[in-house]
This record gives C-alpha cells, sequence and structure tokens, in this order.
C-alpha cells in the first residue's frame, strides 16, 4: 500500500506504471533532501559567513518535484520557502519513501510492462508468428536483469526502456496500416516473379494500366485479379498476362493522362518493340511511385502514379518556322508565328479559351469560363508551357521567348511592391519540355523595349511611338496595346 500521497491506501499493482517508476527511480533519497535543505537555509538566511556558498546554493539544481532541474538562483523567495516545507517533509518520512521505493523497484523487476494488443485480423499467420516469438524473446531478456545485489542503480529501467519501446515501434507498424503510403522504384524493367512494379498496355481498349505488387503474400485482401484480353507490359514487349481469375497480391490502376501524355506511352512502347527485342538495353520506363492519398473528412482514397520516361534521342528535324511570345502586363500574351525569312502566319492571343483548344481539353468553353481562382499559379503556368509546346510542334518551329524581368527589377514609382514576372516563371518549363517534344531549347529574347520595338518589321525608334496607350509603327502602321 502506499503510505502517503494523493495514491495513500492504494495497492502498488493497482498504480500505473509511470507512477510506479516515479515511486521507485524519481523519488529524492535522504542525502539529497539534506543538501537541498542546506542551500535553501543558504538563500533564504543570507548570513554573511554563507557568502563563499551563495553562488554555489544559486546553480544548484533540484533532483526531484515540479522544479526538477531549474537553479534556485532563477528562482524568487517566496518559492524557496515553499520548496524548503515540501523538503523537510520528504527527509521526515524518508523511511516511509525507502520503503515504498524498495517495494516499487521489485514490482519492476518482476512485472514487464504490457505489450500493445495484436489485432489477428490485419495479420497474416507469419507476421504474427513471428511478433509473438519477438515478445516471448523479450520477456526472456527481460529475465535476465541483474539482481539486487549488483549496485546498477538506473540500469535496470534504461535498458527495459530500450528493449520494449523497439517492440513497441514493431507492434504497432505490424496492427496500425498507414493512411498515407508512398512506394517507389528505381527501376521498373517487367513484372516477372521478383517484381513489383510494371507499366501494362491495354492495346484493344487503347489504355494504360499501373501493376503493383502492394499486398503481402497471404494477406486477406487477396482479390481475383480479372484481366480480359491480354495486356502487353511496356519495358518488356515478351511479357504478356493473360486472363486470371486466381487470387492475386497485385492491382491494377487505370491511368488517366493527356493527349501529349498518351504520345509518350506511345513512343516508349514503341522503341521496347525496336529495341528490347535484341536484350542489349532497358525499356523506357526508367522508376516509377506510387503515392497513395486519403481525405479524412471524405473517407476517400485517390493514387498518384508518377513514371519517368528516358527516350532514346532522335536527330532533330530541320525548323521551319518560328514562335515568338510577346507578354503584355496589361493585355495578356500574343503569340506570333512567321517563317524563317520572317512572313507572318498567324498571330493569336493566348487567353484560356485558345489554351483550351491547343491543349486538345474536352470542353474548352467551360475551361475558358473557369474562374481563375480555382487553379493554382504552378497549374496556370505549366498550361502556358503546353499550349506553347503543343504550338511549336504543330509548326514545327523555334520558340523565342520574351524576357520582362526588367519590368519586376525596376517597379514604378507608383508600385511598391514588383509586379510578379511569369516569363521567368514559364521559361524553365520550356527548357525542358521543348526538348522533349524533340524541338529545340528556347531562345531568350532581352532588351525588348515594347514602346520602341515594332513586332512585326522589327524596326527600333530612339523615343517611345504611343498615341492612347497602343504602340503604332510609322514605318509599316503595325498597332498594338502596350
Amino acid at each position: 500500500m502506499a503510505p502517503f500521497g494523493k495514491h495513500k491506501g492504494k495497492a502498488v499493482k493497482d498504480l500505473a506504471r509511470d507512477i510506479i517508476f516515479g515511486f521507485a527511480f524519481l523519488q529524492s533519497t535522504r542525502a539529497q533532501c539534506e543538501q537541498s535543505l542546506r542551500y535553501l537555509d543558504v538563500l533564504l538566511n543570507d548570513l554573511p559567513e554563507d557568502n563563499l556558498l551563495r553562488e554555489e546554493a544559486e546553480a544548484y539544481r533540484l533532483a526531484s518535484g515540479r522544479r526538477k532541474g531549474r537553479p534556485l538562483g532563477s528562482m524568487r523567495p517566496q518559492p524557496w520557502r515553499r520548496l524548503r516545507l515540501l523538503v523537510q517533509r520528504d527527509r521526515d518520512r524518508m523511511d516511509q519513501i525507502d520503503t515504498l521505493r524498495k517495494i516499487a523497484q521489485d514490482f519492476l523487476r518482476f512485472m514487464p510492462p504490457n505489450f500493445p494488443g495484436k489485432q489477428s485480423g490485419v495479420l497474416s499467420f507469419e507476421r504474427r508468428r513471428d511478433l509473438e516469438d519477438t515478445c516471448r524473446q523479450a520477456l526472456h531478456d527481460y529475465s535476465t536483469l541483474p539482481t539486487d545485489d549488483e549496485t546498477t542503480e538506473g540500469w535496470l529501467t534504461a535498458h527495459e526502456r530500450q528493449r520494449f519501446q523497439a517492440l513497441q515501434r514493431r507492434v504497432y507498424a505490424a496492427t496500425n496500416p498507414p493512411r498515407d503510403v508512398t512506394l517507389q522504384w528505381d527501376r521498373a524493367d517487367g513484372a516477372i516473379k521478383s517484381r513489383d512494379i510494371a507499366l501494362l498496355s491495354d492495346l484493344r481498349a487503347r489504355r494504360y494500366l499501373f501493376l503493383a505488387h502492394i499486398l503481402h503474400a497471404e494477406s486477406r485482401h487477396c482479390r481475383p485479379m480479372p484481366i480480359r484480353g491480354e495486356l502487353v507490359e511496356v519495358n518488356n514487349p515478351d511479357i504478356s498476362f493473360a486472363g486470371r481469375q486466381k487470387p492475386s497480391i497485385a492491382n491494377l490502376y487505370a491511368l488517366a493522362f493527356a493527349a501529349h501524355q498518351r504520345r509518350l506511352l506511345d513512343r516508349a512502347r514503341r522503341e521496347a518493340d525496336r529495341w528490347k527485342g535484341a536484350g542489349k538495353c532497358s525499356g523506357a520506363v526508367r522508376s516509377a511511385k506510387l503515392q497513395a492519398h486519403y481525405d479524412q473528412q471524405r473517407d476517400s482514397w485517390w493514387v498518384d502514379v508518377m513514371l519517368a520516361i528516358g527516350l532514346k534521342p532522335e536527330r532533330y528535324l530541320q525548323p521551319e518556322h518560328l514562335v515568338g511570345v510577346h507578354i503584355n502586363p496589361h493585355c495578356g500574351w500574343f503569340i506570333g508565328v512567321c517563317t524563317l525569312v520572317g512572313t507572318v502566319v498567324e498571330t493569336l492571343q493566348l487567353d484560356e479559351l485558345q489554351i483550351a483548344r491547343l491543349l486538345e481539353n474536352q470542353s474548352p468553353v467551360e475551361q475558358a469560363r473557369r474562374n481563375p481562382t480555382h487553379r493554382t499559379a504552378k497549374e496556370h503556368a505549366h498550361r502556358l508551357a503546353d499550349a506553347i509546346v503543343a504550338l511549336c510542334r504543330t509548326y514545327n518551329a523555334i520558340c523565342a521567348f520574351e524576357n520582362i524581368g526588367y519590368r519586376s527589377a525596376n517597379p514604378s514609382p507608383q508600385r511598391r511592391t514588383p509586379q510578379p514576372d511569369n516569363s521567368r516563371t514559364v521559361f524553365p518549363l520550356l527548357e525542358y519540355k521543348l526538348p522533349l517534344a524533340e524541338l529545340f531549347t528556347p531562345l531568350d529574347i532581352r532588351g525588348v523595349a515594347p514602346k520602341r520595338d515594332c513586332g512585326a518589321c522589327g524596326s527600333r525608334y530612339a523615343q517611345a511611338v504611343v498615341e492612347a496607350g497602343a504602340f503604332h509603327c510609322p514605318q509599316c502602321q503595325h498597332s498594338e496595346a502596350v
């Protein structure tokens, strides 16, 4: 029975383990109480003969209690008086404290902590057996702790915590499936026995499927994997999957992608048919990542699949046109397509409707009416870059991109904050998107002055030629808003 405190009259076995641990190792000893009383008397009495001990008393830290670890010098005199009463009380009943300390240490020695509960419904037979063997081994290690004759105060608890913390982490990982799962492989060469991932092509339905082995071999979530027709592995055309109805640990995910992404996957499949037969090189799918997300509010899951595709380089075609990108911060983005000799072929404004048409969206009108705030800045930048790439691919053109970085670097006196520079956001995207489409890298056109340079004939004037907010070229009569 606990002889004092708020747990007075309760049996030790009925108390929580952290409370028993406090009785066994956190209660102050008689020597600590005597030392604490000595330093508190020095601080409270403030006698001249104790000046040599005052600095040492201010640096003294209590070994237990609510103010454990705090130096006495950081407290006011009122806490000193309260602490002296508490320490004096502990010293007066030190015989009871020593008896309770010995009982608590013996209880901890022969009563190991409880193990976390194991839910058999989410564990396979092998995993449950392995976990039970680990628990029995931990109990065996616990019985080999030091005896009372050994002077190893504190050693018992340190090793006890080290053993059982590792065991609890293992039990928790086995019985609590994570809600956010990331599966990533450095290579994705094929879905054969030891492989975990593959990109499959359903030629009959003209779609691509993602195959992932994400379940344990004896998981109760195994389901038959229905396959209608024949699926061909993209990286290894020799591997095909016919209709299966036996329980499988693999899951099939139908991929949703845009038209330009389909062209990349089609090319990866064609390259595998062309190069993989000789067995001298790997496929185009280099690595893959499966990211599963869980929405707690909607209680729904969705999966993102990220593929790294490395295509073999081909010789660039001779460019036939030039696509010039002009950015007016007040009016928007404008595209001019011309031949290599300067003949203008087409001019258009790159608004939301035009972007949706170039990207071959299903409902361009609805995309144009969509609230701009529903798209993030990153999504809008990628749509602009993809639209420019689609236009360059149509005309087999080189992209010349106007650099308007000076607008954000030198804001007008009326504007307190610099204007965001969209050109510097989209240009880095074009530097990798255009070569991916087998086109030349974009040209960064610097030093353009929209108020003095004509976008049609290329004439530059010494002064700005602006009337009513629009540029008018005296030579070719070209006009555009600035």
